[in-house]
């Protein structure tokens, strides 16, 4: 109850409240740009549904059409049109009319949203934070999530997981607003970041909402605090940001998108494993703690502290609070943890109620020594997550990095491994203030390292930049059929498939064939003989050996230029292999790219 009063007391009006929030959210707006912002440009294209998202934005621009989603020749109907929205609109707000600059060359543009969806979300969970543990709470759950590693990484890809986080954490913050009698713009922001969310990823935002709504009445057994929100104008506003485009994407595809998108994807996640994202319960348990790393060093007390002014605090602001908290996280990842698909980050929507709940314990541990055990075991997990990241990043910049950054790795390294361990031991004697400090002091580094310098200049994994630099568009791809490809080479600059249309490959006299040798040894020979079977003579323009880390397997990729034939060379249109098809859906959508087992002959024969 001492830390609850100590919480309340922080909220108290001042004279200096106004200028100590406007230096609290300078604060955390400068932390999410040093978080967010080194490497934005430089990085290479590190996930695959972020190369997806950027060419599929990339083509909207180019086409025109703001309805239809399309990656290639294909339809893309998966997720909503938010995310393609935003950075189609960056991509128009950036075109500086450069000569020959085409939009797939802005990827730090189409990144942007992101990085603003990251410092929004930081922002409102100030503004939630607040009346639950105070401004000196707030300022702490905002930094934790800051520098927190998935925050971190998602404020760095062109796609929907740091948008999402902000509209969610919008509908928590005005949920948090209203059960602190707070009513003012509470209903408007509950509605807007609703429908922000359903224009992002469809029913994700809502069923968290929703879960956490019906927690809530089963806690309290009343929800006559969430009346405001029945406000109508709100309300038309929520439909009205979401409803418009979803009649007009199911005109425009006879309700294929919703089959498909509801059906397929969102449905086909519920039912089973898909793409080989899978997991047993109690897989977010344990990703939860690399996830807010370095934060998670405070997990389990914030656990016990929402926990025990949930239960305690009777009907105060922190109280209250606090079983919104528990309301937001616990159903929905209780789901999650029973979902065959998993991934990290499909926990992230939680992290700003699990920061809240964390400073929370900071403060209460600031003011009384408490919750010692809990502080040692968070501890002990903290000690072994940290090593194993200092290591894995190590290792990574010793196998794929440029050796020029050895040595500001190996110094990066040591400053965030003493760092945390101040943290660690700072945690354990109850020392919080400097505990909280060398945390976020551990991560900056680490960032800046990991985005700036080492994911930069890791040439072994940027194969689809490697592939375009050394060969001239058009490019088939055989067996290498990663969509950041077609982002670099360019829209209609690339086809995928396992089988070489000779009869077209005549047009294609200063393109490129590229083979995977380690995937399908023997493809190069056979690709040579059945060339000159055919008459399109090849040569070997390039070799590019990396590792494709979304298969986690090194390739052996072989890029073939055509040349010339000798006269002697019998003329394309007497071979029997003309009609030899290619298919043309990209590897990265049937599955094919997984493949382990050489593939059949090439070409059929």
């Amino acid at each position: 109850m001492a830390a609850n009063r100590r919480l309340v007391s922080g909220t108290a009006t001042t004279n200096g409240t106004l200028p100590k929030r406007r230096w609290h959210l300078l604060g955390l707006s400068l932390l999410v740009l040093l978080m967010a912002l080194p490497g934005l440009s430089s990085l290479p294209v590190i996930d695959r549904d972020e190369a997806r998202f950027a060419q599929s934005s990339v083509q909207m621009v180019e086409s025109g059409d703001y309805v239809e989603i399309r990656l290639g020749e294909r339809a893309r109907n998966k997720k909503p049109i938010g995310a393609y929205w935003a950075q189609a609109a960056m991509l128009k707000m950036t075109d500086f009319g450069a000569p020959g600059e085409r939009p797939g060359e802005r990827l730090w543009a189409q990144r942007l949203p992101s990085v603003l969806g990251g410092l929004l979300t930081v922002l409102l969970t100030y503004l939630a934070a607040t009346p639950i543990v105070g401004r000196k709470g707030a300022a702490l759950a905002g930094a934790m999530l800051a520098t927190s590693l998935l925050f971190t990484f998602e404020a760095h890809m062109a796609k929907t997981d740091a948008l999402l986080l902000a509209s969610t954490t919008a509908v928590f913050a005005a949920l948090g607003r209203l059960r602190a009698g707070r009513m003012r713009g509470a209903a408007w922001l509950f509605w807007i970041g609703l429908g922000a969310a359903v224009l992002i990823k469809g029913p994700v935002g809502p069923a968290i909402a929703l879960l956490a709504l019906g927690g809530l009445w089963a806690w309290e057994r009343r929800l006559s605090w969430a009346k405001p929100l029945m406000a109508p104008l709100p309300i038309v506003i929520f439909f009205a940001i979401w409803l418009p485009w979803v009649i007009a994407i199911g005109l425009a595809t006879d309700g294929a998108f919703f089959a498909e998108s509801l059906g397929r994807d969102f449905g086909g996640k519920l039912a089973t494993a898909q793409e080989d994202h899978g997991g047993p319960p109690g897989y977010h348990l344990i990703a939860v703690w690399i996830g807010l790393w370095p934060s998670a060093l405070f997990l389990l007390p914030g656990a016990v502290f929402a926990w025990q002014a949930a239960r305690r605090g009777g009907d105060s602001l922190p109280a209250r609070g606090m079983r919104l908290a528990i309301a937001w996280v616990v159903p929905f990842w209780i789901v999650l943890e029973l979902v065959p698909t998993k991934l990290p980050h499909y926990a992230l929507p939680l992290y700003p109620a699990l920061c809240i709940a964390m400073a929370g314990a900071v403060v209460a541990i600031w003011g009384a020594k408490q919750y010692a055990a809990t502080r040692w075991a968070s501890a002990l997990m903290f000690l072994v997550v940290s090593a194993a990241l200092l290591g894995l990043i190590l290792s990574v910049q010793a196998q794929f990095g440029d050796p020029n950054y050895w040595r500001v790795a190996i110094a990066a390294a040591v400053f965030a491994a003493l760092a945390a361990l101040v943290a660690l031991i700072c945690t354990i004697l109850a020392k919080m203030r400097s505990a909280v400090i060398a945390a976020g002091l551990s991560a900056i580094p680490l960032s800046v390292l990991t985005y700036g310098l080492l994911l930069p200049g890791a040439s072994p994994l940027s194969l689809s930049q490697r592939i375009v630099a050394a060969s001239p568009a058009p490019i088939l791809s055989l067996f290498y059929g990663e969509d950041s490809l077609r982002y670099y080479a360019g829209t209609g600059n690339t086809q995928f498939g396992e089988t070489i249309p000779w009869h077209k490959f005549e047009t294609w006299e200063g393109g490129t064939l590229v083979l995977d040798e380690r995937l399908v040894p023997g493809s190069v020979a056979v690709a040579l003989a059945s060339a000159e079977e055919t008459g399109v003579c090849l040569f070997e323009r390039s070799r590019i050996k990396g590792f494709n880390y979304t298969r986690a397997d090194e390739v052996d990729l072989v890029l073939l230029g055509q040349k010339p034939c000798p006269a002697s060379g019998r003329p394309i249109s007497d071979s029997p292999l003309n009609e030899t098809p290619l298919s043309e859906t990209p590897l990265s959508e049937t599955g094919l790219s997984e493949r382990r087992e050489p593939a059949p002959e090439l070409p059929p024969r």
